[in-house]
């Protein structure tokens, strides 16, 4: 009996001493296999400019250096930090300290736990951000992690935010399970010249699974809304996205920059300096499903929309993308539902003044339709074969390809 507690002594001594040393090894390849793939995932105004690994026996040290290219974003991130001169590209420094497992704490068994503060860094100032981010490697090599960010504000032009015990979180599953993602938020708050509002209690998940050919993203969120009044609401509602790709990304983001580039500029001029990758994001066909629910003391706005596109190889590789564009959009197929009640439309009258004439033209067009002898409306709209239809009937502009 003590040979056997001699030898399991031994063997745990062994454990606790020599194995920080080869989980460290591990560590440090999974850290530095990464980078490379972390720098191709930046969005394009984040550049990884600065990397730095120091290992020790139970724990090593890391510092990674990401510079802020766009001036816009410096701007924010300015006026969120509020004082400092950090130059026309601030770098935000993560320095992180990994803890060697196996053993990383009491109750955990895990290759390394990282726990790292970010500061940005630029001109002639420095000032560390009120974040803290938790990352673990499990003795698998997946890696889980968890964001706290402590209360904060910032300033801009069009109005004011702040935010309140927000928090974001993977937690590593299985290989051959989804990629989930979870935001939470005590609260968001935005304050304009004209209007402002207050989202309470969010609560958003996000589950990437793999398919073929795609990837299918579903997103399910609840939140309470407070707008200008006082009036309060409560909001759910599912999203998903089958057939998504890496392509189709870079395509949305190509539409979206141009259109925000396009001002004095002809659009379509911008867009085809992109078609190559506009016409790989749509090579597969796309599925998308909304529903939200808004409820609140006067009454509730429950909507909906389907949208499914086809494959790009219906359009003519010599297609321009404005012949593209609307050669996939005649052939989608598109439907918007909207149901109401009265007690609701006339809150929202209310709480915009401007909005009661738009309520009014949407029931004398047809386009709000009474159900039956109730207070309740309804609104669908469909697109199929180029055509758009109201409530069944064709909207002006509107005609079959």
């Amino acid at each position: 009996m003590r040979k056997l507690i001699l030898i399991l002594s031994t063997l745990m001594i062994v454990i606790a001493l020599g194995g920080p040393v080869l989980t460290g090894h591990y560590a440090e390849r999974i850290v530095r296999e990464g980078q490379p793939i972390v720098a191709d995932s930046l969005p394009d105004w984040l550049q990884l400019v600065e990397s730095s690994y120091e290992r020790g026996w139970f724990n090593a040290t890391a510092s990674h250096r990401l510079l802020v290219t766009d001036p816009e974003r410096a701007g924010m991130l300015r006026d969120w930090l509020s004082d400092g001169d950090f130059g026309d590209q601030p770098a935000i420094v993560v320095h992180s300290t990994i803890n060697h497992g196996p053993i990383v704490n009491i109750a955990t068994l895990a290759l390394a736990d990282v726990r790292s503060r970010l500061s940005v860094d630029g001109g002639e100032a420095g000032k560390e951000l009120p974040a803290l981010l938790n990352t673990r490697i499990g003795l698998n090599g997946e890696t889980g992690f968890r964001v706290l960010v402590a209360d904060g504000a910032f300033s801009r032009p069009q109005g004011d935010v702040s935010w309140s015990r927000v928090a974001i979180a993977y937690a590593p599953a299985p290989v051959s399970d989804p990629f989930v993602l979870e935001f939470t938020a005590d609260a968001l708050q935005y304050t304009g010249a004209q209007s402002a509002s207050l989202i309470e209690d969010v609560q958003t998940t996000l589950t990437l699974t793999n398919s073929e050919p795609g990837k299918t993203l579903h997103a399910q969120y609840t939140a309470n809304a407070i707008s200008t009044s006082g009036a309060a609401a409560a909001v759910q509602g599912t999203l998903s996205l089958d057939g998504l790709t890496a392509e189709f990304l870079i395509a949305a983001r190509n539409l979206i920059t141009a259109r925000q580039q396009s001002a004095g500029q002809d659009p379509w001029a911008l867009l085809e300096a992109n078609a190559t990758s506009i016409r790989a994001g749509f090579a597969t066909p796309l599925s998308l499903d909304w529903q939200q629910d808004l409820q609140a003391a006067d009454g509730s706005l429950d909507l909906a929309l389907a949208v499914d596109t086809p494959a790009a190889n219906i359009v003519p590789l010599a297609a321009n993308v404005q012949t593209f564009l609307q050669t996939m959009a005649n052939n989608s197929d598109l439907t918007l539902t909207a149901h109401t009640n009265e007690g609701y439309l006339q809150s929202v009258a209310t709480e915009n003044p401007g909005v009661a004439d738009q309520v009014a033209m949407l029931k004398g067009v047809g386009a709000l339709q009474r159900d039956g002898d109730g207070d309740a409306y309804s609104m669908t709209v469909t697109g199929k074969d180029g055509a758009l239809l109201l409530n069944g009937r064709p909207m002006l502009n509107s005609a079959p390809r």
